[in-house]
C-alpha cells in the first residue's frame, strides 16, 4: 500500500496524490476506456487514441509514500500507469512482458522495481477490463462497469 497518506508536513504523499488524480480522472470521464486513454496520455505521454508516444507526460508525481521496492526515480507512477494502459489493452501477459522485456533489454534505468511497478500495473489493467463475473457453476452472476472507480483504491493498496 502506499507507505502514507501524509509527509511529515501534513501535505499528501505522491503516491496518495496520484490516488487522488485518478478519482478525479475516473469521475471527469464517462467509460472505462476513456478514462485509460486519459490516464495513458497524461502520465505515460502515450496516446489513448492510437497507443503512440505523444510527447512527455503532462502530469507527474514524485516518488513519496511509494513502496520502497517499487521505487527507483523520480516517477514511478509513470511506469505503472504505461502498464495498466498495455494490459487493459493487450492483457496481462502483454503488460506484465513488456515490463520484464523493456527491463531486460535496456542500457540505462534498468531496473526490478520497474518490473515490479509492471507486473503490478499489469494486474490491474486486467482487472479493469474484468467486468463479467460468474459463479462456480459458471452461471453469469452479473457485469460490473466502471471498475475505473476502483483503480485509485487499488493504487493506495499495491503501490
Amino acid at each position: 500500500m502506499c507507505t502514507s497518506k501524509t509527509n511529515e508536513d501534513g501535505s499528501p504523499t505522491d503516491c496518495e496524490r496520484f490516488a487522488q488524480y485518478v478519482e478525479g480522472l475516473a469521475h471527469s470521464t464517462s467509460s472505462d476506456a476513456e478514462f485509460v486513454a486519459a490516464l495513458m496520455s497524461a502520465l505515460a505521454g502515450i496516446s489513448g487514441e492510437s497507443w503512440t508516444p505523444n510527447g512527455s507526460p503532462t502530469v507527474t508525481f514524485g516518488n513519496t509514500g511509494f513502496r520502497s521496492e517499487l521505487v527507483d526515480d523520480r516517477n514511478p507512477a509513470r511506469h505503472y500507469t504505461a502498464y495498466v494502459g498495455t494490459a487493459y489493452r493487450a492483457g496481462f501477459a502483454a503488460g506484465a512482458g513488456a515490463a520484464i522485456y523493456r527491463e531486460v533489454n535496456c542500457s540505462v534505468g534498468c531496473s526490478i522495481q520497474d518490473v515490479r511497478l509492471g507486473v503490478i500495473g499489469a494486474a490491474h489493467g486486467v482487472d479493469l477490463q474484468t467486468q463479467v463475473l460468474f459463479s462456480r457453476s459458471d452461471r453469469l452472476l452479473g457485469v460490473r462497469q466502471n471498475l475505473r472507480f476502483e483503480l485509485a483504491n487499488w493504487i493506495r493498496r499495491d503501490l
